[in-house]
């Protein structure tokens, strides 16, 4: 917006400056998201709202400087180009978080997955012994119990050995 009312003193929408609230919407939709770069935009299209309307009425101020179509175009040349470099900045820098997250992904991936197989050698050696193997937790409670314990203690489940341990750890087995 500033950048647009400052074109005011150089001929409004026939300056070159005011090419440059291209670039300034861009970089805020780079900076702030979508809604700053539509609220920056909404600003920008009614401040040249305003400075049509005042070149048509004659109410502003002939320009200090009268710009050649060749300085404009170069004006417009250098923010197109710092348009491009930022936003090519951006891409960089998107890019390079959506490789980051994929290789945290893979990562998780592969942790998940030798989790999982540490579970399954866990759980094979839990079940595979001759001994009666308990799990508890801090407060005492019984967590899990293997094929062992299951077999010496004459219980169908794991179901009926959580729900009730008291009644056969009492057996004196």
């Amino acid at each position: 917006v500033i950048f647009a009312f400052g074109s005011f003193t150089e001929g409004a929408i026939t300056s070159s400056s005011f090419a440059g609230t291209l670039a300034i919407v861009v970089f805020a939709g780079l900076i702030f998201g979508l809604k700053g770069a539509f609220a920056l935009a909404a600003a920008s299209i009614a401040t040249g709202g305003l400075s049509v309307y005042l070149l048509t009425h004659d109410l502003l101020p002939p320009p200090a400087i009268v710009y050649s179509p060749i300085n404009i175009y170069a004006d417009f040349v250098v923010f197109l180009l710092f348009t491009a470099l930022f936003t090519g900045k951006a891409i960089s820098s998107i890019d390079f978080t959506t490789q980051r997250f994929e290789a945290e992904l893979q990562e998780r991936k592969r942790a998940e997955a030798a989790l999982a197989q540490s579970e399954r050698s866990y759980r094979e050696i839990f079940n595979s012994t001759n001994e009666a193997i308990f799990v508890f937790d801090a407060a005492g409670k019984l967590l899990d119990v293997n094929d062992a314990m299951l077999r010496m203690f004459g219980l169908a489940g794991k179901e009926q050995a959580l729900a009730d341990p008291a009644a056969y750890l009492a057996s004196g087995i």
